[in-house]
């Protein structure tokens, strides 16, 4: 069954997290945020990595992904020993004519793991290197 998503996001906003195109990961500037989604705009956001190909979707839980975005932030409600970062997968689909679909958060997908720390970014640095 397809989700529904969780908001919509406009043509010029999803070309900010497409970028160079063929999955290459963007670390989406500060001033951009909000335009990829209000609510990463925030005080305990840290970074925004994203990355997409209109040319290229794949398929993931019934939908055709064409982007993809993980939010890295300061964790909350830490707890002893806990990292001090969380990281939330976002999934952009195919668009429709409300936009182009934003699926999650999830805790899953994102290149870190969940409950992360300030070494892990290093990944997103280093992805396109590999």
């Amino acid at each position: 069954m397809k989700p529904e998503p969780n908001f919509y996001i406009r043509r010029e906003h999803f070309l900010l997290v497409e970028g160079a195109g063929f999955w290459h990961i963007n670390d989406v500037p500060v001033e951009r945020w909000a335009q990829v989604g209000e609510h990463f705009n925030n005080e305990n956001t840290l970074a925004l990595f994203a990355s997409g190909s209109e040319d290229k979707p794949v398929e993931s839980s019934g939908v055709k992904v064409v982007g993809g975005i993980d939010w890295i932030k300061f964790e909350t409600n830490p707890k002893e020993k806990e990292p001090p970062l969380n990281a939330y997968h976002y999934v952009i689909g195919q668009p429709d004519d409300k936009g182009y679909p934003v699926y999650g958060p999830f805790r899953d997908g994102s290149l870190v793991p969940h409950w992360c720390g300030y070494e892990d970014l290093d990944k997103y640095s280093k992805k396109d290197d590999s």
